[in-house]
């Protein structure tokens, strides 16, 4: 009886441990074909001494069968990895996967630079005009103007101071304002020798604030004053050069000017000769107690 091994998978791993070219394996090989030693014919009784004998040499076959099989196991497993092969051609693309969540803002990068100013847009109507702001202080007196001639309507006269005897030894002349609100005194030698004043004195009713009163003489600074006040003694006093001085002195009371241009020469001790050019005047008389 023949028998032949029809396991595929053993006939293939012999296949392959028969054709490795760099491994040397020995091992017991396996016979192609197992001789059973005795036939039964039908009909005819079977010892069991035969039939032992044939089953004791069918596994004998199969016990060599097996050590071949597991030396095979053991080359194939210790057989080395080869080379990697070549990569295969890349695969279609695959469908776009959902947007991940935003990640975290990064830092702010540095500023630009400045763009080009645009065209200037057009005027907007104007607000309403805000309150008017405090007034400054005074600024600095300017320098003293020319004299200009005496105006239209300017009224003369010229009057003698006596700048002796009496009882004060000179005198004075009086010029007041149509109502006898402002009052200018100018002094000729009097209670002393030499005495050259111009100095105001207010009338009845007259209270600070309420006539203004400058004096301008030549080569002198502008003197303006604004305390008037009755029972206040002579007051606004001009600044007066040595004789003969000339000088402009005007009074305005609430909006009524009077003005007196003024040129006087005297002496110390003679008399005094005063040319007054009024405007706007009151009375203006001479006083020699």
């Amino acid at each position: 009886m023949k028998l032949t091994l029809r396991n595929s998978h053993l006939a293939a791993v012999a296949a392959a441990a028969l054709t490795m070219a760099s491994t040397s394996v020995s091992f017991g090989a396996p016979p192609d074909t197992v001789t059973i030693p005795n036939t039964f014919i039908a009909g005819s009784p079977a010892k069991a001494a035969d039939v032992n004998a044939n089953f004791t040499a069918v596994a004998g076959a199969i016990n060599i069968t097996a050590e071949a099989v597991s030396a095979l196991q053991t080359t194939v497993q210790n057989i080395p990895t080869g080379p990697q092969g070549p990569q295969g051609t890349a695969g279609a693309q695959g469908a776009r996967g959902p947007a991940g969540p935003n990640g975290p803002a990064g830092p702010a990068g540095p500023a630009g630079p400045t763009g080009l100013s645009g065209a200037a847009g057009p005027i907007g109507p104007a607000a309403a005009q805000g309150a008017v702001g405090p007034t400054g202080p005074l600024g600095p007196q300017g320098p003293t103007g020319p004299t200009g001639a005496s105006g239209p309507g300017s009224v003369g006269a010229a009057y003698t101071i006596p700048g002796s005897g009496g009882s004060a030894g000179g005198g004075y002349i009086v010029l007041n304002s149509p109502t006898s609100r402002a009052q200018l005194n100018i002094t000729c030698n009097y209670s002393v020798a030499g005495d050259n004043e111009a100095f105001w004195f207010a009338g009845q009713g007259v209270t600070a604030g309420q006539i203004a009163i400058t004096n301008q003489l030549d080569g002198e600074i502008l003197q303006a004053f604004n305390e008037l006040a009755i029972n206040q003694g002579g007051q606004d006093r001009a600044v007066l050069p040595a004789w003969p001085w000339h000088g402009v002195f005007t009074a305005n009371d609430g909006g009524t000017l009077s003005r007196w241009d003024v040129t006087v020469t005297g002496t110390s001790g003679g008399d005094c000769i005063v040319v007054v050019y009024a405007n706007n005047g009151g009375a203006a008389y001479i006083v020699h107690p």
